[in-house]
């Protein structure tokens, strides 16, 4: 177990690249709740402070480079928060994201969107939706891989057309789309009515709609979660729909959901984290599979259950047999009608 442990952060570390973050927005992490992420005027820790961020807080990446041994990042908040400062942070602390609006150098501001950014060729690029065929009725999607130096972050407000007045909605309408496609998919392969309850429930996790997630669980028998990757240990717990129903009123009620793997230190969370935790966008999806066995999930007497795998999985990892997460679902058939009677999150773990 050691050995095979050695072996991935090895292999990990090597997959980090020369440490050009190519992100275009970032989240702030490892800061304490009652600390902050300052920002300094240049890229070093005695430079003059310009501004902080939040535990939780949102910012724009205009570039990052190596400063020594470390990677300093060129931030501003978010302008609609207009909280934060404008400088340099550590990328230590910071979770990037590539997905937002972005104005292009030399381009009339048209609401464009990013979708993704990745070294290709040796250049940081950005995979860019330049236009939307079929507008609001979305049939199709003009993107251009464009250079990272020519973009800049900014909000829905900032993207908006030059000659037009208001903000951009168009992402909605962009994963709207590339949500069907992916889903159009996998119905050439799942046909099976037990599929679509238990895609029903994904689509309706992903928007932490807690009216639509109760009408797929259980009438009776409700939904078994867990943080483990299997079912059937102590950390099962069994929620009513009831439970699911007041999950926004219960979202800082923190529950104990057993120990973690390697270390043993108690988990806490909510059932609301627990659930908007579960997934990924569905886009991203890589695969679906029908389990052959459910995961130590027990069947009850005299029903018919069935059981799937949703997977993310990180194709450019150079370790993606252990850069993945898995959604499963348990659904059983109940009055004629399919409900989801159990769900875990699988990832690999040692």
């Amino acid at each position: 177990m050691m050995i095979k442990t050695i072996v991935i952060t090895i292999l990990l570390l090597s997959s980090l690249g020369a440490g050009e973050q190519i992100g275009l927005f970032a989240n702030v992490i490892n800061v304490e709740k009652d600390d902050v992420l300052n920002v300094r005027a240049k890229p070093n820790y005695r430079s003059k402070k310009t501004g902080s961020f939040d535990p939780d807080g949102y910012m724009m990446v205009d570039y990052c480079k190596k400063v020594g041994k470390s990677n300093w990042c060129k931030v501003s908040p978010d302008p609609l928060m207009d909280r934060g400062g404008r400088g340099w942070v550590n990328a230590k602390f910071l979770k990037f994201k590539d997905s937002g609006y972005v104005n292009i150098k030399n381009r009339k501001n048209q609401c464009f969107y990013s979708l993704e950014c990745k070294v290709r060729s040796g250049k940081s690029q950005c995979l860019v939706v330049t236009k939307l065929l079929g507008g609001t009725e979305t049939t199709g999607l003009k993107k251009e891989w464009i250079d990272r130096r020519l973009l800049t972050p900014t909000s829905n407000f900032g993207a908006m057309f030059s000659d037009g007045d208001g903000y951009c909605v168009t992402g909605r309408y962009i994963y709207d789309y590339l949500d069907r496609v992916k889903l159009d998919k996998f119905a050439k392969k799942h046909t099976e009515d037990a599929y679509y309850r238990a895609i029903g429930i994904l689509k309706h996790l992903s928007t932490m709609d807690d009216e639509w997630i109760v009408a797929h669980i259980h009438p009776t028998k409700g939904v078994i979660l867990t943080e483990n990757v299997i079912f059937g240990g102590e950390a099962d717990i069994r929620f009513s729909r009831k439970d699911i129903q007041e999950i926004s009123k219960t979202r800082n009620t923190k529950l104990y959901w057993g120990k973690t793997y390697g270390k043993g230190d108690d988990r806490w969370m909510s059932l609301y984290t627990y659930l908007k935790n579960l997934t990924r966008p569905i886009h991203k999806i890589t695969k679906i599979e029908i389990l052959k066995s459910h995961k130590g999930f027990k069947d009850s007497p005299n029903t018919k259950q069935m059981g799937y795998e949703i997977y993310w999985i990180d194709e450019d990892s150079d370790v993606k047999e252990y850069s993945y997460l898995g959604l499963v679902i348990i659904v059983e058939k109940y009055k004629n009608e399919w409900y989801v009677v159990g769900m875990i999150r699988d990832r690999w773990t040692i």
